[in-house]
């Protein structure tokens, strides 16, 4: 591991750097005093290093210094939630300082300043500063002279219950997690110019200026007002930035430097009005993020799939899901599903849903084969590779459910004029469970719907045949316009394949969706609990995965 010490506020005309391990280089120091040196590379290691920096009588030592992982998170509030708004926080706080010797946190302030700042930044202020996590007030346990505590409670939790897996995961390899995020902000505060021009299809900064203001007035995210602010922070007049490139300006430039082994990112429902403006810019900022930073293209990067939203189901939130999934096709890239852990009761705000330890696990399952290198561990849950439509037979067992039960065992199919009886396979890449209160019920729809292929508007209302209702409120004719129906679980084939039979709407069987909702049923797990993510597949289907 390589690392960078750098300073500036006072005139250094020579001086040295000391490390326990190797001679570093001493960078040239310009006429302001700024300067830099460069570390050698460094074996991880939990044994604390000093770190003296010397310039005539005057002398800086840095103390508890380890080398390790160090990963950046950012976002919006989603990222921002801390710790003490977690589930179970106060046995979190509880165990801070258990997680090894080699970790530590830090934290940017949101401050007004960071509003409208133009240019890239050197340097910017801390709510948590770097050390070693640690309960409020405490001090940490069996740590050198000069070891400073971090307080715990305040710091991002999702980036901080990342950290603890990886720490315990690899607990001979140190970790360090900084937090630089702000809630309700949209993504173009967080990209670079160049990478806003990438995706803006010619857009001027002043127009996108201005679209952002409005945007503002429609975010469905509230940022964390609800939750009294740290008092290191001083938001002013300024609570939600919208001018873009000022958070890469000042909460992620300072820290260009840094060597990152890689990034945690948790935004996207301030954006969730522009769907597809979103599925251009999100992979340019993750180009440029690591352009910028000097790493590989494939440095890995993790997100957090936008949360399910209770009574909200206007399609925002699966629109801009389906958006994130376009930062897949770059290398190095794993997205954690959080749609199927909400919180109805919305205590932190519905949208802030406070299972952040569950986010952290899945997160660091994704680490473990992108920056750990074990490729055992797979990028994510089931994913599908085929799904199928066949016509009805009455030989399915264990029968159509949806249908009228004939003379003894015989199951038959419902033919109301212009409906099609039939049903539909869909395969996963590998063996599947149901997770909730009934696990596998027969009959259930489990989050799937089918929808046609007839396009088109007409007026607005619901149809059905006999007691079939169709849920999609479209339209009263779904040979006008297009309409969707539940699809019903008749039984499983082998392992990995459900079987769902359906009486279909009017009109071809065009479309399948799963969890395509704001606040999706989600109940498809893997043996490591992880959940299949929302998909919208043509038929039929075939996925080579």
């Amino acid at each position: 591991r390589r690392g960078v010490c750098s300073g500036d506020g006072r005139v250094v005309t020579s001086g040295s750097v000391w490390l326990v391990d190797g001679v570093p280089t001493l960078n040239p120091v310009n006429s302001t005093g700024v300067w830099s040196a460069s570390l050698p590379a460094q074996t991880p290691s939990n044994i604390p290093a000093t770190i003296t920096i010397t310039s005539g009588t005057d002398t800086v030592t840095l103390a508890d210094v380890v080398f390790g992982n160090v990963f950046l998170c950012s976002g919006q509030s989603n990222m921002a939630l801390p710790v003490a708004a977690s589930v179970n926080a106060s046995e979190s706080v509880a165990a801070a300082g258990t997680h090894g010797s080699g970790f530590r946190i830090f934290e940017v302030a949101t401050l007004q300043d960071y509003c409208n700042v133009t240019t890239p930044q050197s340097n910017l202020t801390a709510s948590i500063p770097w050390g070693r996590p640690v309960a409020s007030g405490a001090q940490p346990a069996g740590a050198p002279p000069g070891a400073v505590g971090a307080d715990v409670m305040g710091m991002s939790a999702m980036c901080y219950f990342f950290g603890v897996e990886i720490a315990t995961a690899h607990p001979d390899i140190p970790v360090g997690m900084i937090a630089s995020s702000w809630g309700g902000t949209a993504i173009e505060v967080w990209m670079t110019p160049e990478s806003l021009s990438a995706c803006g299809e010619g857009e001027s900064a002043e127009t996108l200026a201005a679209r952002m203001a409005v945007a503002a007035t429609q975010n469905p995210d509230p940022g964390l007002s609800y939750l009294k602010p740290r008092t290191a922070e001083v938001l002013g007049g300024c609570t939600t930035p919208n001018v873009p490139s000022t958070l890469w300006n000042s909460m992620i430039a300072p820290f260009l430097p840094f060597k990152m082994a890689g990034f945690l990112w948790y935004q996207g429902e301030s954006n969730s009005g522009a769907p597809e403006r979103y599925a251009k810019c999100f992979p340019e900022k993750i180009s440029h993020w690591r352009t910028d930073f000097k790493l590989a293209a494939d440095t890995p990067y993790f997100f957090a799939q936008i949360a399910p939203w209770p009574n909200h189901n206007i399609g925002d939130i699966s629109g801009i899901r389906y958006a994130q999934t376009a930062a897949l096709e770059l290398p190095g890239v794993g997205m954690a599903v959080t749609a199927d852990i909400g919180d109805p009761a919305g205590v932190y705000h519905p949208i802030h849903p406070p299972y952040k330890q569950e986010l952290g696990r899945r997160a660091a399952l994704i680490a473990e084969n992108l920056v750990f290198g074990n490729k055992t561990v797979s990028l994510t849950g089931p994913v599908v590779t085929h799904v199928s439509w066949d016509d009805w037979n009455p030989s399915w067992d264990p029968g159509f459910h949806h249908g009228t039960p004939g003379a003894g065992t015989t199951t038959v199919c419902s033919n109301a004029a212009g409906w099609v009886c039939g049903g539909l396979q869909v395969t996963f890449d590998r063996d599947i469970d149901f997770r909730g209160s009934y696990g596998l019920v027969y009959g259930m729809t489990a989050g799937f719907e089918l929808f046609n292929n007839v396009t088109g508007t007409a007026a607005m209302g619901g149809t059905s045949a006999g007691d079939r209702q169709l849920t999609s409120a479209l339209c009263v004719d779904c040979t006008k316009c297009p309409c969707s129906q539940p699809v019903s679980i008749s039984g499983m084939v082998g392992p990995r394949t459900l079987q769902l039979n359906t009486t279909f709407i009017s009109g071809i069987p065009s479309i399948l969706k799963y969890a395509f909702a704001d606040y999706p049923t989600m109940l498809i797990f893997d043996a490591d609990n992880r959940p299949a993510a929302p998909f919208n597949v043509s038929l039929p289907y075939t996925n080579s995965v």
